[in-house]
C-alpha cells in the first residue's frame, strides 16, 4: 500500500489504548464568583489526515511481505514529538461534532465543549437552557478545550515513551491492535510495503538489520476511541443538589482524510 493513502477500502479500529479522561471547570452562575464509553453521545471528526495517522503509527520488520503478525523480529512504535497545542488537529470547540446522543439537537452549534456545557445544564436545571444561567460559559468551553489537548498531548507521549515493543512487551499496544485489525480484515495492504518506508536501515532489539515502516492507514479508515468528560467536583453544590454529576462519555470517530 502505497503512502499516498488513496486506496479505496477503509477499516473501523477502535483503539482503547488512546481514551482519555478530563475534568470541566466549575460552571458558574450570574453573581456568583469565579471558582476554580460505548459512549452517551458520538463525536465525528474529519480534520485528521491518513497520513498523520500513519506516522503516528510504526511498525519495524525485515519483510516487505507480510501475511500474519506471528512473528518474533516486529516491533510497535507510536511517534509522538509535537508537543502540539491541537494533538491530530482535533478542535473540540470547532470541529468535533456531536452526531448522536446530543444534549439538544435544536440548540445551534454542537461541537462537544458546547454539548459539555449543556449536558451540566440538565443535571442543573433540567433543561439545556439552563447554560443560559452559567455566567462563565465561554470560559468553561475554553478550558476544556484546552484540557484536551493537553491531556491528549499526554497520552500520545506517554505511549511514544515505551518506546519499540514486542508482542513479549506487550499484548495492549495500539499499533499492534491496529496492525492486527488490518491484517485481519485487509491483508492486502502488507503484500509490498516498501513505499512506506518510515526510516531505515535500522536494527531490531537483537541488533539485527529491520526497518521502521508506516502502518498503512487508508482515506476514510475510522479510528476511535473515548473521551470521559466530568464536571468539576463541587458542580453540583451550586444548587444544593446532594449528588454529584455523572461523567459524561464521548465515542470519538476520526474519518481519516
Amino acid at each position: 500500500m502505497g503512502d499516498s493513502g488513496t486506496g479505496t477500502n477503509y477499516q473501523h479500529f477502535y483503539l482503547g489504548q488512546l481514551n482519555i479522561t478530563t475534568t470541566s471547570e466549575l460552571a458558574t452562575l450570574g453573581g456568583a464568583p469565579n471558582a476554580p464509553f460505548s459512549g452517551d453521545a458520538t463525536v465525528h471528526i474529519t480534520t485528521v489526515s491518513a497520513s498523520t495517522m500513519r506516522d503516528l503509527f510504526t511498525f519495524g520488520t525485515d519483510s516487505i511481505d507480510i501475511n500474519d503478525i506471528a512473528s518474533e523480529d516486529l516491533l510497535y512504535r507510536v511517534n509522538w514529538t509535537d508537543n502540539s497545542n491541537n494533538p491530530l488537529n482535533i478542535d473540540i470547540d470547532l470541529s468535533a461534532n456531536v452526531i448522536s446522543g446530543n444534549i439538544s439537537l435544536g440548540l445551534g452549534n454542537q461541537n462537544v465543549t458546547y454539548d459539555f456545557v449543556r449536558y451540566i445544564a440538565v443535571q442543573l436545571f433540567s433543561t439545556a437552557n439552563g447554560v443560559d444561567l452559567f455566567n462563565n460559559e465561554s470560559t468553561l468551553r475554553s478550558s476544556l478545550k484546552n484540557k484536551f489537548n493537553v491531556t491528549l498531548n499526554n497520552k500520545l507521549l506517554e505511549l511514544e515513551a515505551l518506546g519499540s515493543q514486542t508482542d513479549n512487551d506487550t499484548t495492549d499496544n495500539p499499533v499492534r491492535d491496529a496492525m492486527r485489525q488490518m491484517i485481519h480484515y485487509d491483508p492486502s495492504r502488507f503484500q509490498d510495503i516498501s513505499s512506506n518506508l518510515y526510516y531505515g536501515p535500522g536494527v531490531d532489539l537483537n541488533g539485527n538489520p529491520i526497518n521502521i515502516y508506516k502502518l498503512p492507514f487508508n482515506s476514510g479508515d475510522n479510528v476511535y476511541f473515548k473521551v470521559i468528560l466530568y464536571a468539576s467536583d463541587t458542580q453540583h453544590t451550586i444548587v444544593n443538589r446532594v449528588v454529584s454529576i455523572p461523567s459524561r462519555t464521548y465515542l470519538f470517530k476520526l474519518t481519516l482524510q
